[in-house]
């Protein structure tokens, strides 16, 4: 079965994303790359990532525990900050 790649072309406002480098559900390089991609499409992309965070590093009852409280507060204010920017 071929997998048909997303048109990021479509997409009409800014994405925000957030990674942790030591993720493992969604490696670095996978984020890193569809950072690229939605950028070579012309979306205004602003992908975070923070070093050493897992996966649900924003999750405080994660019970993997991956949950990173200095990471999970500055993602939150960034994205405050980015949904003020981009709902203004």
């Amino acid at each position: 079965m071929k997998i048909r790649k997303p048109d990021f072309a479509n997409v009409k406002g800014p994405v925000l994303g957030h990674f942790g480098t030591a993720d493992e559900f969604i490696k670095h390089d996978e984020a890193k790359a569809l950072e690229s991609e939605l950028s070579d499409a012309g979306v205004d992309v602003s992908f975070e990532y923070y070093d050493d965070a897992g996966h649900a590093f924003f999750n405080e009852t994660d019970r993997l525990g991956t949950f990173d409280a200095a990471a999970a507060t500055v993602s939150w204010e960034r994205t405050i900050a980015f949904l003020r920017d981009a709902l203004a």
